[in-house]
């Protein structure tokens, strides 16, 4: 990984994606900004919209842990998947299993034709 904690990671989004990289990987989490927005993209089509959105939570308390959810149509209530850890590596994956559901649930929409 280099300066972006999912730069090697292949989102095939067509729509917005929110990345200040705001969390170096291989820094000590004492040394990160670690709050609610750290990472998110968007799958758009149609009145279909996915979102995969990282956080730590709770906000700026080191205590906490990063958690990533699915969401689908901004219920951010009934999250489709959810995640929690403290780990960078496991991070990594839970990234990569959350595109792998989204691109799953969009393929039979045409969107990554």
């Amino acid at each position: 990984m280099g300066d972006s904690m999912f730069e090697d990671i292949d989102f095939k989004s067509k729509s917005r994606m929110y990345d200040p990289q705001k969390i170096i990987p291989g820094r000590k989490l004492e040394e990160q900004e670690l709050d609610e927005d750290i990472f998110q993209v968007n799958y758009d089509i149609g009145d279909i919209h996915y979102t995969i959105d990282v956080g730590w939570y709770p906000s700026h308390r080191l205590n906490g842990s990063f958690m990533i959810v699915i969401v689908k149509n901004c219920d951010w209530d009934n999250y489709l998947y959810e995640k929690r850890t403290r780990d960078y590596n496991q991070l990594h994956k839970y990234m990569e299993e959350c595109v792998t559901i989204v691109k799953q649930l969009l393929e039979p929409t045409g969107y990554f034709d």
